[in-house]
Parts: C-alpha cells; structure tokens; sequence
C-alpha cells in the first residue's frame, strides 16, 4: 500500500525517514524537528519480524525469498532436493495469501463511515483537507496508519509544524502561512 504524502524528518536521508516519490517543484514548508534517535528503540530485535510481517502482506515472489520473524528462509529446501530442484519448485510454488485480505477487510470496516474530522472550525476543515503539505486528507492520513499498524502491530506519527521560534503571535503564524503536517514514520527506520 503506497504512502500518500510526505515522511518528514530535518534530513530527508535521515534513517527514519521513508523513501518519498519526488515530488513537483514547489517548496514544501521544512518541519522544525529535532534529530530523531537513528532507529526505533526495539529495531534490532522487531526488524526481522516488521520484514517478515510486510512481506506477508505483500505476498507474491517476495513473500517466498523472505525471511521468517527469527531470520530463517520462508522458503525451504528438502534435504535431499538439488538446488535446481529448489530453485524450480520456489518459481512453481503458489501461497494463499490470507494477510492481505484480513488486514484490509478490517481496515475498511473500522472506516464503514467517515467519523473523522467532524467540525464545523473552519481552519480545522481547511487543515484536514491536507495534513501532509501534499494533499492528503485527514481520514485517508489515519486510514494508512491504521492499515500499516494492522500489518506491523505498531505505526508512529510524526505531528510538526512549520512555525519557527522567530513566530510568537498567532498573527504572526497566520501571517506567514505556518501550519501543522502529519506525516507517516515507519517503525523500523
């Protein structure tokens, strides 16, 4: 499932931050963030199950070159198969994919109606119309949060502004057109 919108970071080579589809020309606002840790504080220890997790999810060739939660093959050979053997019954070998299916039939049911940003605040309308500085809504925002911490267990958000310190007032944020983004953190980044 493609991310839609920005994952922000002060560096966007930054470890914690997801490789982003270049986008048009236009400047978005830079977030006032402070240096993130270089990795989720589980990392080494969730890595290999967060891999294995998205490739079930994902299915297909992938899915049998992965490798499990404790780091071993998906795919496995017999012990007395040659590895042309191997090699042919992986390229043959068909998996139901039942992770895909489930994740997303709950997903959609937990967003059957739209409850989210409900609100008769006009700047809150105009924000959750695009929460990522790339026009996202707010509810398909929480929609791919919610279907990536139902594939991996857990899914952060990252909530910035683009306020400065040199901008006190709320007239002066008006002003100068700052704003609050949302954007999507990957847990093992």
């Amino acid at each position: 499932v493609p991310i839609q919108g920005p994952v922000f970071t002060r560096n966007m080579s930054h470890p914690l931050a997801m490789s982003m589809p270049a986008k048009e020309s236009r400047d978005v606002p830079t977030l006032a963030l402070k240096e993130p840790p270089s990795h989720h504080p589980e990392y080494a220890a969730l890595c290999k199950a967060w891999c294995f997790f998205e490739a079930s999810y994902r299915g297909g060739a992938a899915y049998k070159s992965a490798k499990d939660a404790d780091g071993k093959d998906v795919f496995v050979q017999h012990e007395l198969e040659s590895p042309t053997g191997a090699e042919r019954r992986k390229r043959l070998a068909c998996y139901r994919n039942y992770c895909r299916p489930t994740c997303d039939k709950f997903a959609a049911y937990v967003f059957t109606s739209s409850h989210i940003g409900r609100s008769d605040e006009p700047a809150f309308l105009e924000w959750s119309n695009d929460v990522t500085g790339y026009g996202t809504p707010l509810e398909e925002f929480i929609r791919q949060a919610s279907l990536y911490s139902t594939i991996l267990g857990r899914w952060f958000t990252l909530a910035d502004t683009t306020k400065n310190a040199d901008r006190t007032t709320v007239a002066q944020v008006k002003a100068a057109g700052d704003r609050m983004l949302l954007a999507h953190l990957h847990p093992s980044r």
